[in-house]
């Protein structure tokens, strides 16, 4: 019931002239950390950043205490897991039924911390992979980290078959753009061989892209373009790999 009241207080106030806050969010996103370990190209994290920190597991919890929202997204222009509280926070968020999700580049989960993330009851992990080629994600996040994205989700998807349990639910996050939107069919094909939940293509927001690389350019070829989503649309369909593909191929109609 209560859940219900602060719904209708939500939705009340959008009508409201002058708006006036009648009830807390049910859903809140949290930055738990500026600190990140890759430098993509096509973000302004060094820039903005100058003075990185990590949000303390006391901020979080007052923070809670006070909004107490129904669901909590971990994440921001910072990688969470170098927060060292970050299991912590999940932990917390777990004992006040709050549904914690979060988004990751993958490259810090050792197989320990891949139990810890299972354990703490995190709901939903967005792991940014954006391509299959070493070379091609070195030139598109900076660092040459590839092998250890795919370490990475294998020990959660690991971690997860041991445990017997569905969470965290696993979506690949894959950000299109000139340097490696040919690779889409492919990453469906591995999606389904690694036996990830979902995976979701993004187009990249030419607002973040900060470089004049045209590997970052944003007009990509619109048959070529229409074309692959097509092949690897009725890829996921066969192979049983959920998907954004459907809902971007409506943008071409």
């Amino acid at each position: 019931m209560t859940r219900l009241w602060r719904y209708l207080g939500i939705g009340l106030q959008n009508l409201l002239k002058p708006p006036k806050v009648l009830a807390s969010p049910l859903h809140i996103q949290v930055e738990v950390t500026t600190h990140c370990n890759l430098k993509c190209v096509m973000c302004s994290h060094a820039s903005l950043m100058k003075a990185p920190h990590h949000m303390s597991l006391a901020a979080f919890t007052t923070l809670c205490g006070k909004v107490r929202p129904h669901k909590i997204a971990l994440s921001g222009i910072g990688e969470p897991l170098l927060n060292p509280e970050f299991v912590d926070m999940l932990h917390y968020a777990r004992s006040q039924d709050i549904a914690a999700i979060t988004t990751s580049n993958l490259t810090l989960i050792s197989r320990t911390k891949a139990d810890e993330l299972v354990a703490s009851g995190l709901q939903l992990l967005k792991g940014s992979i954006d391509s299959l080629d070493p070379a091609t994600y070195r030139a598109i996040r900076g660092q040459d980290a590839h092998h250890k994205v795919v370490t990475g989700l294998h020990h959660l998807l690991e971690a997860k078959r041991q445990a017997g349990t569905r969470h965290p639910y696993i979506r690949l996050q894959f950000v299109m753009q000139q340097a490696n939107f040919r690779e889409i069919p492919e990453v469906v094909d591995f999606c389904a061989k690694q036996g990830v939940d979902a995976v979701y293509f993004q187009p990249l927001d030419p607002v973040l892209a900060q470089s004049a690389d045209e590997t970052l350019s944003t007009n990509l070829p619109r048959d070529e373009f229409h074309a692959i989503l097509l092949q690897a649309s009725k890829k996921a369909a066969g192979l049983h790999v959920v998907s954004n593909l459907p809902a971007l191929l409506r943008g071409f109609d």
